[in-house]
């Protein structure tokens, strides 16, 4: 029944896309700014939001608000829509009396967010389609074309070319319905262990930790995960959140429980008196720069300026690494694609060859 409950879930919830999130926020951070209780503004919101889904759960939201529960707590109910970095940060924002800028900051983060996204998906689209193209190209050939060679071939008693006996075989692997069968145990399977995978921490802590440590995504998701945690540690602080609840704060928004057990350490640390430098030290995941920032910060006085300015540097050498590997994907995914094509080609021509070499 969990795996149905699921899939309604997930079928309610399609389409909710970055942008659509980053619209929401906004106007909600503009309707509170403007004077409107939040409330009130939940349901201007509802009323106005063409995804439904979004419509009803400002409504539910709007509802529970009103009943005099925290804004946070009643976002924090819909984990499909809204993940643990928006209720997170919102609790900060309802904790120092910061909500409509902490609201524009969302926003401003989801429209970041959406446009990588696009970034990586126009990068992407034409070897998708290339091989798309290769699939079907497979799919289709050998029937079409090479039936009445092959059978000519056979009835020769002449022995077919090992490219064109791979090419024949996956293509009729395609056709298959067995193939068909296991791809629908697969996607039943993937659902399942979803699930366990998503309640288990220990494994989605192990599994990041693989993740962190591969060559070329790796390093993007550091940058990525250290961005958002500086990010929020100079809002926090900012707002005048204390320093170690703004940590956890920050361990909190990332919504990775990789680091949330990193930043265990990092907290023990500070109320054991330990120096920032000294403190976040204890994790891998804070670089030099974000060392010299905090050590220099915390003795002149100014952590909340040099943290912003030590978020802005380290979000362009994010830029930077993901407009690399951007590049870098497209040339290698059509290089793969060249080869199917090419082997293809030969394993459609030797046939003829052979043919024309019996004559």
């Amino acid at each position: 029944m969990s795996v149905v409950a699921d899939l309604r879930e997930w079928w309610w919830n399609r389409g909710v896309s970055g942008m659509d999130r980053a619209v929401f926020f906004r106007t909600l951070g503009a309707l509170f700014e403007a004077g409107l209780p939040i409330d009130r503004s939940l349901q201007c919101l509802a009323q106005q939001t063409e995804h439904r889904a979004l419509a009803q759960a400002a409504d539910t939201i709007s509802t529970r608000v009103a009943a005099g529960n925290r804004l946070s707590k009643s976002m924090a109910e819909h984990p499909r829509l809204f993940s643990e970095f928006h209720y997170k940060l919102i609790l900060t924002g309802e904790q120092s009396g910061s909500l409509g800028d902490i609201l524009r900051k969302i926003a401003t983060h989801e429209e970041i967010a959406m446009q990588r996204a696009m970034k990586v998906r126009g990068a992407l689209m034409t070897p998708i389609l290339v091989s798309i193209a290769c699939l079907v190209m497979i799919f289709v050939g050998p029937p079409l074309i090479l039936r009445g060679l092959l059978e000519s071939l056979i009835q020769n008693g002449s022995e077919l070319p090992w490219p064109t006996k791979v090419l024949i075989g996956f293509s009729n692997l395609l056709r298959s319905r067995w193939t068909y069968v296991l791809l629908v145990a697969g996607a039943i399977g993937t659902l399942l262990a979803s699930q366990r995978f998503g309640r288990s921490r220990s494994l989605r802590v192990r599994l990041e930790g693989v993740v962190l440590a591969l060559p070329v995504i790796g390093p993007v998701r550091q940058l990525t995960l250290l961005v958002r945690v500086t990010e929020t540690l100079a809002t926090s602080i900012s707002l005048g959140v204390p320093l170690l609840q703004a940590v956890e704060l920050a361990a909190g928004v990332s919504s990775s429980p990789w680091l949330q057990e990193e930043m265990k350490a990092v907290s023990a640390a500070l109320r054991d008196g330990e120096t920032l430098k000294r403190s976040f030290k204890r994790s891998p995941l804070f670089n030099d720069i974000f060392l010299q920032t905090v050590d220099t910060g915390e003795r002149a006085g100014h952590l909340t300026d040099l943290l912003y300015s030590c978020a802005k540097l380290l979000r362009e050498v994010q830029e930077q690494k993901i407009d690399l590997l951007t590049s870098a994907m497209e040339p290698a995914v059509l290089g793969i694609v060249g080869g199917v094509v090419a082997f293809t080609v030969v394993a459609t021509m030797l046939p003829m060859v052979k043919m024309l070499e019996g004559l």
